[in-house]
C-alpha cells in the first residue's frame, strides 16, 4: 500500500453478480489499500451511490440487469 492510497482514502465500488469475482477483486484491491464496497445488482448500486465512491468497476453482463444501462444511469445522476 502506498501512502497516496491511504491519504486519499480511495473508495471503489465493485459491481458483479458473481460472488467469487467480487471476492477476488476485493482481496486484490484491499491489498493495495483501497476501501471496497460490493454490489450485486442495480438496486445495490443505486443504494451505494449515496456514499462517496471514487471509482466503480462494473460487470457489463450482469444476469438480471444490463450493466451498460446501469453505467448510463450512474452517469446521468452524476451531472
Amino acid at each position: 500500500m502506498t501512502a497516496a492510497h491511504e491519504a486519499l482514502g480511495q473508495h471503489i465500488l465493485v459491481v458483479d453478480d458473481d460472488a467469487e469475482m467480487r471476492l477476488m477483486l476485493r482481496r486484490c484491491l484491499e491489498q493495495e489499500g483501497y476501501r471496497i464496497t460490493e454490489a450485486e445488482n442495480r438496486s445495490d448500486v443505486m443504494k451505494c451511490l449515496d456514499h462517496d465512491v471514487d471509482l466503480i468497476t462494473l460487470d457489463l453482463k450482469l444476469r438480471r440487469d444490463d450493466g451498460l444501462s446501469i453505467a448510463r444511469e450512474i452517469r446521468s445522476q452524476s451531472n
